[in-house]
Formats: structure tokens, sequence, C-alpha cells
């Protein structure tokens, strides 16, 4: 007997024939669908309101797993640090304005959660620790 969609709605699925779009997102053909039509597929989608991993969801994407995908492609940082922001700025400790993905320009490794005007000055600075001393001693002399 055929399984009954994922929606609720009591249709009965049907089974995978193997056509391009099913292969192309993975499905094996000869199982049974997850859901009875597009309809219901697209209706439970725009419905739910947590994604699967459980976070709340706005529209059609959940933003934290969406900018944590981006994260972990783009910088290769695992999912437990792209999903875990600390508190505070690791720079200053500014625990008020949202925290950045500070990363080494050249080899594109993640380095920490910054507070944007922390990772300003890093990125001004172009990562280079002499400028920033030069800084720093500009600042001693002139205060």
């Amino acid at each position: 007997m055929k399984p009954l969609c994922a929606c609720g709605c009591g249709k009965r699925t049907s089974v995978v024939r193997g056509r391009s779009n099913d292969v192309k997102r993975g499905i094996v053909a000869g199982t049974y669908r997850k859901y009875a039509s597009r309809e219901c597929y697209y209706n439970n989608r725009l419905t739910r309101d947590t994604c699967k991993r459980g976070h709340p969801k706005i529209g059609r994407r959940c933003r934290l797993c969406n900018s944590a995908a981006i994260r972990v492609k783009k910088y290769g940082v695992s999912w437990e640090v792209a999903l875990s922001m600390p508190d505070q700025c690791e720079i200053c400790g500014d625990d008020e304005s949202p925290l950045q993905l500070d990363h080494d320009h050249k080899t594109q490794k993640f380095r920490g959660w910054l507070c944007q005007n922390c990772n300003v000055i890093l990125g001004h600075a172009e990562d280079d620790i002499t400028i920033l001393r030069f800084a720093i001693k500009y600042l001693k002399e002139r205060a």
C-alpha cells in the first residue's frame, strides 16, 4: 500500500519514476515521494514555522541556517562554530552590537567573532600588525 502524504492531507504518494529533476535532487527512482503533489510540498514548506534544526523561520528559509551554510561553505568552519556565536566581541568585549565573522583574507580561515568596529579596524589595517603598532604609538603620543 502506498504511504500517505507527509503534509497530512490524506492523499497517497506516488512512486518516483526517475525524471531528470528528481535525479538532480538526489531522489532515487523506485522510492516513494514524501509529498503527494507539488501543492502539498510548497504549502508544507511555507507554513512550517521552524527549519529542520528547530530554528524559527521567517518566510521560506531559516535565516540563521542560511547564514551558517554560507559560512560553512565559504570559510570551512564546522556547523557548531557557524551556528554558535559568543555573547560579546572577542577584542573590545562589546555586547550590544551584532557580531561578524572575522577571517584571514589570504587563507579564508575563520579567526573569531568581532563587532563591526573591531572588524573594520582590522580590515583597514589590512591585518598588518606593524600598522596597528604604529596606530597604538600614535595614540599614546597624542593622548
